[in-house]
């Protein structure tokens, strides 16, 4: 069945046009690329806002191609030649890229959500303001890609993408190069209860640090008992209450079961709520807060190796609990004692599972930083330009009433000075 399609907007050439089309309907690619080979190395195709849905152009050549606004939804063109090519504002939805070369590709402000991008070369490809929700980079080459302002969110595919100074954060895509990122602009769900707050993904990451500190007392104060050799623990204030070591210890390990899993609850939401905050200010703050189990350590391998030590360490330290199971000062409860042990250690790995996707920067666009301060700026000159105006005209206000003043006293003063002939004066 044919595809129909609207080719009342077509601004391009209608002979380029009807071989294109006519290599897609036969599905022989090669009628347009004998035919590009035939106009010589200076040809430019002229496709603008053409209609190509669904079309069939696996492999076609469309270097230096124009291409603009026009629309490509679900067309295959696998392993297709768009080296600098210009497909700025182009409907590319779903499209199917796979393998295809666009380097140096114009992309700005196109919409390829969910287009297949797997192992694209995408070198010095532009994607300013492109749309990438859903897609899939997978292997794609983004070496000097231009990023600012493209929009991805957590359904599309960064695995394994490669490139130069091509850094993969908690919430997008940064290009050392050129210092440009692609941030997550995500519309949370109605009933997600998530969005842009850096206020409380804080609140949420203090409630974590919190809890977790309880655990980690819990354990010290065993790695104490052990240490100091006691049998007993008298309970401060309550005198004839006396616990065990075998039953503290028994109390304790359900204790910290559930104060972490707490913590790993908390870990988890505020991870999530780091995918939608984008700004500078946002950023910043929720990257400065000061725990190690949620700190990015920065590039140098040395202070990652010794975040990870030092991570696994603070997060295994349920792992003191151990010291008891050979002491042979208590009887403890060897199937409980195990049941419980298997539960703090997969529970703090998955813990150190989470924290292990903090060791990844927190992005924002500098670009669209830098372009936003502008419109401020500009603002704020108009707002600067019109205090002065106004300024300007209170200080001319002012000075007409002062010479309003000034004349009305001057004709009272002169009125005063008259001399009036008196009642006892006759004219002569």
């Amino acid at each position: 069945m044919a595809v129909e399609r609207d080719q009342s907007n077509f601004k391009g050439n209608k002979e380029h046009l009807r071989i294109i089309l006519e290599a897609s309907d036969k599905k022989d690619i090669s009628i347009w690329n004998e035919f590009v080979k035939k106009q010589g190395n200076k040809f430019i195709a002229n496709l603008k806002r053409a209609d190509l849905k669904e079309a069939e152009l696996c492999g076609i050549n469309l270097m230096y191609a124009n291409i603009e606004e026009a629309n490509l939804e679900e067309a295959n063109l696998k392993g297709a030649n768009l080296m600098f090519t210009n497909i700025e504002k182009a409907n590319l939805k779903w499209i199917d890229l796979k393998e295809a070369c666009l380097c140096g590709i114009n992309l700005m402000y196109a919409n390829l959500e969910g287009a297949n991008l797997q192992n694209t070369d995408l070198e010095e490809a532009n994607l300013k303001g492109a749309n990438l929700k859903g897609a899939d980079l997978m292997m794609a080459n983004l070496k000097n890609i231009y990023l600012p302002g493209t929009i991805i969110d957590n359904r599309t595919n960064i695995i394994k993408i490669k490139g130069d100074k091509i850094k993969i954060g908690i919430n997008g895509i940064y290009n050392e190069q050129n210092d440009t990122a692609a941030v997550m602009a995500m519309i949370p769900k109605g009933d997600s209860m998530k969005g842009n707050n850096p206020d409380a993904i804080i609140e949420t990451l203090k409630r974590a640090r919190k809890y977790f500190g309880y655990s980690l007392m819990l354990s010290l104060i065993s790695i104490f008992i052990y240490i100091l050799n006691l049998t007993e623990i008298p309970f401060p204030y309550f005198d004839k209450i006396i616990l065990s070591i075998d039953k503290f210890i028994l109390v304790s390990m359900p204790l910290s079961i559930a104060i972490l899993s707490l913590v790993r609850i908390f870990l988890e939401d505020a991870y999530e709520g780091i995918k939608y905050i984008n700004g500078k200010d946002s950023v910043m703050f929720v990257a400065s807060f000061p725990w190690l189990i949620t700190k990015y350590s920065g590039k140098k391998i040395v202070l990652k190796i010794q975040s990870w030590i030092t991570r696994i360490l603070m997060i295994f330290h349920p792992a003191s609990y151990l010291l008891f199971l050979f002491w042979d000062k208590i009887t403890l409860d060897k199937l409980l004692f195990s049941i419980f042990g298997v539960i703090l250690l997969l529970l703090c790995g998955l813990i150190l599972r989470t924290s292990f996707k903090f060791e990844k920067p927190i992005l924002f666009d500098p670009v669209t930083e830098r372009e936003r301060k502008s419109e401020i700026e500009k603002l704020s000159d108009t707002i600067i330009k019109q205090t002065n105006y106004l300024k300007e005209e209170l200080k001319g206000i002012k000075y007409s009433i002062g010479e309003y003043v000034k004349r009305r006293s001057n004709i009272f003063h002169s009125i005063n000075n008259l001399n009036y002939p008196t009642t006892s004066q006759s004219p002569s």
